[in-house]
């Protein structure tokens, strides 16, 4: 796939794939004709990213998401347990009645990627 179509799949600008894929987010594409092109498994990688970004989960903690160390669910709740407001926040909407912050709720945010 172009970097178009993905960038239009994902509901990105094309800016903000070429951004991710020099910084290391994103794997670099191969090119065919001097136009990148994608395997269309890169949309959920994107998925992942742009939805933890959401969360407040900077890029660098985004990007242990996607290193070899450790399991994938292991990485996402050590991650996910020091984000717990504001996944809170971002998924319910409520805040707390104290400085704005959210509601504490039971259990734990998770994430599936």
């Amino acid at each position: 796939m172009t970097m178009g179509e993905i960038a239009k799949r994902a509901g990105l600008r094309p800016s903000a794939i070429r951004y991710y894929e020099r910084v290391g987010l994103l794997p670099k594409a191969a090119r065919s004709g001097g136009q990148r092109r994608y395997d269309g498994s890169i949309l959920g990688r994107l998925t992942v990213l742009e939805r933890a970004k959401n969360c407040g989960f900077t890029l660098d903690e985004v990007r242990q998401f996607f290193n070899d160390e450790g399991r994938s669910s292991e990485r996402w709740q050590s991650y996910s347990s020091t984000k717990q407001d504001p996944i809170t926040e971002v998924y319910t909407g409520r805040t707390g009645p104290e400085n704005g912050s959210p509601e504490k709720t039971t259990g734990s945010a998770r994430f599936s990627p």
